[in-house]
């Protein structure tokens, strides 16, 4: 283990606070607390990745420490390990509904102790790298918001939207999961396009227009061929493509097109639509779903969208307008 990894044990007993220090100290960084007041202050400051805590002590007990981890934003990650000689059912049970990750009964073996801080050192690092992962995706994907007119929610209500969807049509919790998190991504290959073109005012030349329908394979090609974002690439390089082949930059059609991308196909339009661009004014949710059942001079329904996701998206419409309307601010 690594002293990245920071511990503050809470015990009264200045014994077992020198047991477990002689447990620990080679690989973890650490710092002790005798009362609950004092370990709410090495929490302010110290802001530990576990905390093994005592519940008897001599003002508040651990329980009320607990709750003060629970309830403190920078702690959200700290694993909470309650330690106590009196440990029935009852008093598990009051840990774990508050929030504590588990359990140790006094007196207990050094290897059992040591066992469960690497375990839950490991898990406070995988949570580390998963949220650097997922600000790094978000990052990414805000470059290329950024080149474009679209506002700062856009890339969030396309999230949100898109796990509606998937959800409503019946995916499994990791697909809704998955797409949650990488719907974002769809425009990502616009960072390759000049802005001149992504903001003109007026029609596009036929090579802006070919510049523009480059995007799905530049954004494949920035995102590459890591198996984790699978499906971020799916989504990017194919939710321009049509239910009846008509769409870029493959021309492929019906279930030849990944499910990430026929989704984020309808879900990217919608928040077109609802949105102020340089060449429309934005739609109000009435005008948007008629034209999502009649289609206009740019969108036919019938052929453009999978057939059974429309169905799901127009049934289920009223979720989609209070997902615009609870997110509709620039701001994040």
């Amino acid at each position: 283990m690594s002293k990245n990894t920071k511990v503050l044990i809470v015990d009264d007993n200045l014994l077992n606070l020198e047991i477990v220090k002689g447990i620990l100290e080679e690989e973890y960084s650490l710092e002790f607390a005798k009362t609950g007041t004092e370990a709410i202050e090495k929490l302010k400051v110290f802001k530990p990745d576990i905390v093994l805590q005592d519940i008897m002590l001599p003002d508040i007990d651990g329980f009320d420490v607990l709750a003060f981890i629970k309830n403190t934003p920078f702690l959200k990650n700290t694993k909470v390990i309650m330690v106590s000689a009196l440990m029935g059912v009852e008093m598990r049970l009051k840990g774990y509904e508050m929030g504590a990750h588990d359990y140790i009964v006094k007196p207990f073996e050094d290897d059992e102790l040591k066992a469960k801080i690497d375990i839950f050192s490991e898990l406070v690092h995988s949570h580390e790298i998963k949220e650097a992962f997922n600000y790094t995706i978000e990052a990414l994907s805000r470059a290329a918001e950024a080149c474009d007119e679209e506002t700062g929610n856009h890339i969030v209500r396309v999230n949100e939207y898109s796990y509606t969807l998937a959800k409503d049509s019946g995916q499994d919790e990791d697909f809704c999961n998955e797409i949650r998190c990488f719907a974002q991504m769809h425009d990502v290959g616009k960072i390759h396009v000049p802005m001149s073109i992504l903001n003109k005012k007026g029609s596009l030349s036929k090579e802006e227009f070919v510049e523009i329908k480059g995007h799905p394979i530049y954004g494949a090609k920035i995102i590459g061929e890591s198996e984790q974002l699978r499906m971020a690439k799916e989504i990017a390089l194919y939710h321009h493509e049509k239910w009846d082949g008509s769409g870029y930059p493959s021309g492929i059609s019906g279930k030849e097109i990944p499910l990430s991308g026929r989704i984020v196909a309808i879900t990217d339009v919608y928040d077109a639509l609802r949105s102020e661009r340089s060449y429309k004014p934005a739609f109000d949710h009435k005008k948007t779903m008629t034209i999502f059942k009649d289609g206009d001079d740019r969108l036919d329904p019938e052929k453009h969208f999978d057939p059974e996701l429309l169905s799901s998206f127009l049934s289920n419409n009223e979720k989609y307008e209070s997902i615009f309307e609870s997110l509709e601010g620039e701001g994040v």
